[in-house]
């Protein structure tokens, strides 16, 4: 299999639902909206070649026989020269992003900012985008990229330390408990994979924090669907790789072509790589949590090569809808300054990274009154995948 820019997230539990698009938009042609040459901004959207790794169905069709899938895109707000954001700026991105269509939204939350004993912050988080009508996937970020997100109470323990496994249980029941109806999916963590490239050693360890923690949830939480797995980020797949793909009944994956390399492959094509996922997934749904293409020049990268991007992306997607039912653009808004340097360390990367010129310039619009040009393909898709 080539390599794909994709991080595998450890999807806890999922429920399976039917979705469906109606016929009020012209579906999308891949034979006219792909494109084909060489350089950063080509990319393939050719439609599915009937093989015998065709999707397959994750629900019945419905609306003429369309599969539906659910659009998202995450609001994140940016503040006056990317200092932190206020309570307007705030309302503002999330305004932007519904007001564009939007029916998903991922939350992402560190595992040590959560405490079980209270999740009432959450819940009215959960309960606002539930009252605008979005779906919601909390990813519960135990580690992200190259950091580990324990509580401080349980920092130098190993994964599979009991005190560590207590902690976690306690944390799923409480989320269980007071969101388990709410929530469209729970997601353990981000980039397992690189986390695992830079901590090798700690892989068996992770592997049974996971494997038990998807245990409790069935043991405590029977009637819900749990899926776990692990793919790539451009790196050799760690020895867990295996076990944990084959733990669940979906897979959730981070879609980012090239992240850490510069310039970006010429070669990228959003058809071959949506085959892969499906393949990789063996027959289950497949949500993507994030999908992005940073913009920045150091990159070889453009506001264009963003929107030839997402075109051919969405092309894709079209033909090969019955597998992926949730899809969501990182962010709206790009990083700048001290806001770009603290999520890029965060991920344990250093600012000047090409992994920060990557992540920091992904946004679909350069602030809130600057939309690049794929800000623009995105409400097409959008509204190409609204109904029903």
């Amino acid at each position: 299999m080539r390599r794909l820019a994709l991080v595998v997230i450890l999807c806890c539990f999922w429920f399976v639902v039917s979705w469906g698009c109606s016929g009020e938009t012209d579906p999308i042609d891949p034979s006219t909206t792909s494109t084909s040459g060489s350089g950063a901004g080509s990319y393939d959207g050719g439609p599915h070649d009937g093989s015998d790794d065709a999707p397959v169905d994750s629900g019945p069709p419905v609306d003429g026989g369309q599969t539906p899938v659910y659009i998202g895109l995450t609001p994140n707000a940016v503040g006056p020269d990317g200092g932190t954001p206020t309570a307007a700026d705030i309302a503002m991105a999330e305004l932007t992003a519904l007001a564009a269509g939007v029916r998903a939204v991922v939350v992402d939350l560190p595992w040590a900012e959560l405490d079980p004993n209270d999740l009432s912050a959450l819940t009215a988080r959960v309960d606002s985008h539930r009252e605008r009508g979005q779906e919601v996937v909390l990813a519960l970020l135990v580690v992200d990229g190259n950091v580990a997100h324990r509580p401080p109470a349980l920092d130098g323990l190993a994964w599979d330390d009991p005190a560590v496994q207590l902690a976690m249980d306690s944390l799923l029941d409480g989320i269980v408990t007071v969101l388990g109806d709410k929530l469209h999916g729970l997601v353990i963590g981000r980039q397992a994979d690189t986390y695992l490239s830079f901590h090798s050693a700690e892989a068996a360890a992770l592997q049974t924090f996971i494997t038990l923690a998807l245990t409790h949830l069935k043991q405590t939480s029977p009637d819900l669907l749990r899926a776990a797995g692990l793919s790539f980020v451009g790196l050799e797949s760690p020895p867990s790789y295996q076990t944990l793909a084959s733990l669940g009944s979906c897979l959730a994956l981070v879609y980012f072509p090239g992240l850490g390399e510069a310039p970006l492959p010429a070669d990228t094509s959003p058809a071959k790589d949506l085959d892969e996922m499906i393949e990789l997934a063996a027959d289950r749904p497949i949500l993507l949590q994030a999908v992005a293409l940073g913009t920045a020049a150091t990159l070889g990268s453009s506001d264009e090569a963003q929107l030839l991007f997402f075109e051919a992306f969405f092309a894709a997607l079209e033909p090969r809808r019955a597998s992926f039912p949730v899809i969501n653009v990182h962010q709206l808004h790009d990083l700048v300054g001290a806001a770009c340097d603290a999520q890029v360390v965060a991920q344990g990367y250093s600012p000047g990274d090409p992994f920060a010129d990557y992540l920091c310039t992904s946004g679909l619009r350069v602030d809130p009154q600057s939309p690049k040009a794929a800000w623009y393909g995105f409400l097409e898709a959008s509204a190409q995948f609204a109904t029903p």
